[in-house]
């Protein structure tokens, strides 16, 4: 594309992540309803909390003392801290940014 005055301009398009829906379809986040966005937030908010528990509450699976030791030491951290939706779910932080964007009380 050129300018008026001939120089060369290059077309920036936005990159944008895409949503799969549970039907399958592909939605681009900017183009989610604000509705939408904010139950694909929480949704994604339950199921951390979801694996959060489940992993809280396993078996350490390991044998080796070392293992062991690192397991039960990740166990007791997410039991302190908790864990991060967007370590669960990296496309978190794409859905929370859009909502922020938008001024969506989320």
């Amino acid at each position: 594309m050129r300018t008026s005055n001939g120089e060369r301009r290059l077309r920036v398009k936005k990159v944008t992540k895409i949503w799969k829906c549970k039907d399958g379809t592909r939605v681009r986040i900017c183009d989610m309803a604000d509705s939408h966005l904010a139950n694909a937030m929480k949704m994604l908010e339950q199921m951390a909390r979801q694996r959060e528990h489940q992993f809280v509450m396993a078996d350490n699976p390991f044998q080796g003392e070392i293992a062991a030791e690192m397991f039960d030491g990740e166990q007791s951290a997410v039991l302190e801290e908790g864990m991060d939706v967007s370590d669960v779910y990296p496309i978190y932080d794409d859905l929370f940014a859009e909502a922020q964007r938008r001024k969506l009380a989320v």
